[in-house]
């Protein structure tokens, strides 16, 4: 056999092993108009979805409205001052936890609760 066949041969067996390997994860199969069935892989969601982003944004937000709500905005300042003048992770907490509009206006309607 020639080197072109070899060549050829490998890129075909490459071929085969990336759609054995997409295959394992779930197949759908289709068939065509001629009755042929061939197995699609099925499509995968992301690993890291925006969906869990935006619940953590949310979930946070209705964490700082709810403190805020029930410690008043002056205990909250204080708060906030004495965790920016902390180490790192505390000063990222206070850059986090800083009051913001939406926050003001969960915390107003949250104030009836508390």
């Amino acid at each position: 056999m020639s080197t072109a066949s070899f060549e050829e041969f490998d890129t075909r067996l490459k071929r085969i092993t990336r759609t054995h390997a997409r295959l394992a994860g779930g197949a759908r199969l289709t068939m065509d108009r001629s009755g042929l069935v061939t197995a699609r892989p099925k499509v995968r969601m992301p690993v890291f979805p925006l969906r869990i982003v935006l619940h953590l944004v949310l979930g946070a937000l209705l964490l700082k409205a709810a403190l805020l709500a029930a410690m008043g905005a002056g205990a909250y300042d204080e708060t906030l001052q004495a965790l920016s003048s902390g180490s790192m992770p505390e000063r990222v907490g206070a850059v986090i936890m800083t009051v913001d509009p939406v926050t003001e206006i969960l915390a107003a309607g949250m104030a009836r609760i508390f």
